[in-house]
């Protein structure tokens, strides 16, 4: 049984490519950082991926575990994650996609670290590289953590000037509890009437970011598959 104090939830909506899924779940292992749950949702794959996660629950320390399940039909990204964050029971969350992997072995507790030294912050934005690529998402480098104002953030620069990736972006999943980001999703029969498919969940970023500060730092700590 792994402690409550300061648990990461690690929301894996996986679909296919075992290869980028065995990298990702590997990056998470690697992490300092304990404890973690991993909750891996495979989005009725035509190959499964439960050998993998059993593979790698084997290889588990006592302070993490990854938990399966395999969806009876395709739900898709969006949905997909709605239902992985419903099964999470972290104070924090990081959303994994399942082709994005880590490289800052020091990324959650640093994370945690910064969010918890400074009041009313509930998030931390950090950089990535894309794969095969020197290029990274933000564009600005520096290590050090530094404190925005969230409100004017959104306003002056969320996803215009500053777009960062979800494997990137450290969330205080109780703290959305309360603010019922459920509420905020679209729900299957919803977007069918309103002819839309969504596939991304920046809403979780954008509540956070309204009610508080963020940490921000250019250091990078994963890849973007």
């Amino acid at each position: 049984m792994i402690s409550d104090k300061n648990l990461v939830s690690v929301v894996i909506p996986a679909f296919n490519k075992p290869e980028y899924t065995r990298k990702t779940i590997d990056s998470v292992m690697l992490q300092t950082h304990r404890p973690i749950e991993i909750i891996l949702s495979d989005d009725n794959s035509p190959r499964s991926l439960k050998d993998l996660v059993d593979e790698k629950n084997d290889e588990c320390d006592p302070e993490l575990i990854i938990k399966y399940f395999r969806q009876k039909v395709n739900l898709n990204y969006y949905w997909n994650l709605q239902f992985v964050l419903g099964e999470a029971t972290g104070q924090y969350i990081i959303l994994l996609d399942h082709d994005d992997w880590l490289i800052d072995c020091n990324y959650f507790s640093d994370s945690i670290k910064a969010i918890e030294d400074h009041a009313n912050c509930y998030l931390s934005i950090a950089n990535t590289f894309i794969e095969n690529s020197p290029q990274t998402i933000l564009n600005f480098y520096y290590n050090n953590w530094h404190y925005v104002d969230g409100p004017s953030f959104i306003k002056n620069h969320l996803f215009t000037t500053i777009h960062p990736s979800r494997s990137a972006v450290m969330l205080r999943f109780d703290k959305l509890k309360e603010l019922n980001y459920k509420h905020y999703f679209v729900d299957r029969e919803s977007a069918k009437l309103m002819k839309i498919m969504s596939d991304e969940a920046f809403v979780l970023i954008c509540l956070l970011a309204s009610v508080g500060n963020i940490a921000l730092t250019g250091r990078v700590v994963s890849v973007r598959g």
